[in-house]
């Protein structure tokens, strides 16, 4: 097996049933588990239906997603021997784990990106007062400055 999973396995199930809301919780570590987690024993915990997760990854405007790969991708890093991905990928396997998707930063940035850039150049055009489309026109404001005078 994965060395350290038990523990964190038993670390995990303390978690839940000190939490007393539907949200995953974490250990010892920014990430949140549980999205997947069906175990039998549900003492003690929020949600007693057997054929549910314990919990959700609701997040800010539910853009959060449960990952929860399959036994194949965590026996290939077992039989690679890569410790250290098989416990990280083991715990997903087991609990399931919440996460953001790339799609959602991409498209956050360019939103940003849009917003801070486009509202900069329309304001510098309001700002200066100035519209290069009207110059020589009668409602250009160097002209009628100059018939003013």
């Amino acid at each position: 097996m994965i060395p350290g999973i038990a523990e964190w396995e038993k670390t995990v199930l303390k978690k839940f049933k000190e939490n007393e809301g539907s949200q995953c919780v974490s250990v010892k570590d920014d990430l949140k588990y549980g999205c997947a987690w069906t175990p039998g024993d549900r003492s003690g915990m929020s949600e007693k239906d057997q054929a549910l997760p314990l919990c959700t990854c609701g997040s800010t405007f539910g853009f959060q997603q449960c990952w929860h790969p399959d036994a194949d991708e965590v026996m290939t890093f077992i039989s690679a021997k890569d410790n250290a991905r098989a416990f990280e990928v083991g715990k997903a396997y087991l609990a399931g784990m919440c996460y953001t998707p790339i799609w959602i930063w991409v498209v956050l940035g360019i939103l940003i990106f849009c917003l801070l850039c486009g509202g900069g150049w329309s304001w510098t055009l309001r700002k200066k007062g100035e519209d290069s489309r009207l110059v020589g026109s009668t409602r250009d404001p160097a002209r009628a400055r100059n018939l003013g005078s």
